[in-house]
């Protein structure tokens, strides 16, 4: 009896098939390299609107480092979609410092927000121009 001979069974070398009696010549393809992962939207900087400059003067920092973020995340939003959630994770605020970041920043009429409960702050509306003003 004749040793087992797997080599039977292994695939083809490309080249040639054989169909219906007739030597049929392939092409060898090189597969496709998977496409490359694209990177995660990082914003490089942010435009700040000079009467936003303005109102913040003497301010706290949290409200300049809150103004700062909301600038960033509308225009990540204006790229990508969704809603700037002013949460402690989001925003790297202490709860308290955020609340009063928040607060200043809808006093000085440079956002608008909604909140429902103790739910975290979702900015609704951003204020760019001068109130009471020539335009």
């Amino acid at each position: 009896m004749a040793p087992f001979d797997l080599d039977k069974f292994k695939s083809k070398p490309a080249g040639h098939v054989v169909r219906g009696g007739k030597r049929i010549e392939v092409e060898t393809l090189e597969p496709k390299k998977a496409p490359k992962r694209r990177k995660p939207f990082k914003v490089r900087w942010v435009k700040t609107p000079t009467e936003w400059i303005r109102r913040l003067k003497g301010k706290g920092g949290a409200a300049h480092e809150l103004a700062l973020y909301i600038l960033e995340r509308d225009f990540e939003c204006k790229q990508k979609g969704g809603e700037i959630i002013l949460s402690t994770t989001a925003t790297g605020l202490q709860r308290m410092a955020r609340i009063r970041a928040v607060k200043i920043l809808v006093d000085l009429g440079l956002i608008g927000i909604e909140q429902h409960g103790n739910q975290a702050a979702k900015v609704t509306h951003l204020f760019f121009l001068p109130t009471g003003g020539s335009a």
